[in-house]
C-alpha cells in the first residue's frame, strides 16, 4: 500500500517540523493530512509503531542533541525541554532517563567532559 507509506513519510516530516508544538499529536497530524486519526494510526501500525511513541522518541532525541551541544550550554534544561514541546519537566526527566539510562542533568554533565582545571585523581 503505497499511500500508507506516503502518509507515514509525510506525517514523519510534519512531526520533525513541529516538534516544538506542545499540541503535536495524532489529532493535529491527522488534521494536517486530511485523514482520520484511525487512518493515521493504521499507517504507523503497519510499520510496528505508534505515532505517539514516534513523537516522544523524536522529541527526546532532539533534546538529547541540544543538551550535548556546547553552543547551547547556557540554555537551561527546562528551556530545551519546552523548545521541543515537553512542558512537564518531571515527565521529561523520567522519559529521558527511561530512554537513555541517565537523567538529563547528568547526561549534560557527562557530555561536557571534565571541567576545566579539574585535577585527575590517580589511584594510590
Amino acid at each position: 500500500m503505497a499511500w500508507v507509506t506516503g502518509l507515514r513519510r509525510s506525517a514523519l516530516d510534519y512531526v520533525e517540523r513541529h516538534l516544538g508544538d506542545p499540541d503535536l499529536g495524532p489529532v493535529t497530524v491527522a488534521a494536517a493530512h486530511h485523514v482520520s486519526v484511525r487512518q493515521l494510526q493504521r499507517a504507523f501500525e503497519e510499520a510496528g509503531q505508534t505515532l505517539t511513541a514516534v513523537i516522544r522518541s523524536r522529541r527526546l532525541a532532539a533534546a538529547r542533541a541540544a543538551l550535548a551541544d556546547p553552543a547551547r550550554a547556557e540554555e537551561t534544561i527546562t528551556d530545551i525541554a519546552v523548545q521541543y514541546g515537553m512542558t512537564d519537566l518531571a515527565g521529561f526527566s523520567r522519559r529521558f532517563r527511561a530512554e537513555f539510562g541517565v537523567a538529563p542533568r547528568e547526561f549534560r554533565r557527562r557530555s561536557r567532559g571534565p571541567s576545566p582545571g579539574a585535577v585527575a585523581k590517580w589511584p594510590a
